[in-house]
């Protein structure tokens, strides 16, 4: 992957942010969580990204439904809202018909777990998010996900996406779907990294935590892992409405 997050790295530029940042960054607020939290902390964690993942689902609904392209897991798959640097993430089709099912063979977020021993972690991630972010889009739709942390998965996530039959016509459609839905849809790494840290402490604020008391040892942890620089992103999250379309 290029220009990676390693550990003890300082001085990086946040214009320089990447799927690897949001991993490290999730790992530090999840391990946070799970230790200031007692027993309730694996079910306030797993609320966070539910919690995270609607918003964002709910946002790409906003999206769609204003440029007139509906809720149709073609136009999900079309809204999506991040990009990553080339080679750092790499899926294949498996099968195109009767339904779309694609297998991830690389992923920057595991790797950044594997790499600094959060894969425990990031398990909490991966076991909502997909799922919740579909829900957020629409309700109705159905993304069936076997993730890399199930030990049946043989190192890969496989995603069986309901309601797309991908044929030429339709593949040409979601293209030109994801052409109206780019301009201003594909946030940056800061954004997405902001509103995690939004997710979190609004998460913690509605159990009664002072969200003080997990955000201050993350902040800690992640600058450990990716310095100052990135960690600014702590700074001014709550500067941004998150549901917003803009």
């Amino acid at each position: 992957m290029q220009d990676r997050c390693s550990v003890n790295q300082p001085g990086r530029s946040t214009d320089a942010l990447l799927p690897d940042h949001h991993a490290l960054l999730f790992s530090a607020l999840a391990r946070s969580i799970l230790s200031a939290c007692g027993e309730a902390a694996e079910a306030i964690l797993s609320e966070a990204v539910k919690s995270y993942a609607l918003e964002r689902g709910g946002r790409m609904r906003k999206r769609a439904i204003a440029n007139g392209d509906g809720t149709s897991m073609a136009s999900y798959r079309a809204y999506c809202e991040w990009t990553a640097p080339p080679g750092s993430i790499s899926s294949v089709v498996i099968a195109r018909s009767p339904v779309l099912i694609t297998h991830t063979v690389t992923c920057p977020w595991y790797e950044a777990w594997k790499r600094t021993g959060r894969l425990h972690q990031g398990a909490f991630y991966c076991r909502y998010v997909d799922e919740y972010l579909v829900k957020g889009f629409n309700e109705s739709l159905s993304l069936e996900v076997r993730t890399m942390h199930d030990p049946r998965s043989s190192g890969r996530c496989e995603f069986m996406w309901n309601g797309i039959d991908l044929t030429q016509e339709e593949e040409t459609r979601i293209d030109a779907m994801r052409a109206r839905a780019e301009p201003g849809g594909v946030k940056d790494w800061r954004y997405h990294m902001g509103h995690l840290i939004s997710s979190f402490a609004c998460c913690l604020k509605r159990h009664g935590i002072d969200e003080s008391t997990v955000l201050i040892p993350a902040k800690a942890d992640f600058t450990s892992l990716c310095g100052n620089d990135a960690a600014s992103v702590f700074d001014d999250y709550s500067e941004v409405d998150y549901e917003a379309v803009w």
